[in-house]
């Protein structure tokens, strides 16, 4: 095996981690949000200039 063939096999877990990870955090991201607007309080004339700032 050379030495490029080696360095190859061994990086490629680190390669594929730096893929994924921002995929990973990414969706984190999109739920984070979405729990937001799970909790946010119904829109009602009272709060209606407030409700989404």
């Amino acid at each position: 095996m050379t030495s490029q063939s080696w360095l190859q096999v061994w990086t490629t877990p680190i390669w594929l981690l730096l893929m994924v990870g921002p995929l990973v955090y990414l969706i984190a991201q999109i739920g984070e949000q979405i729990d937001h607007l799970r909790f946010m309080p119904p829109k009602s004339e009272a709060n209606k200039r407030t409700w989404r700032s």
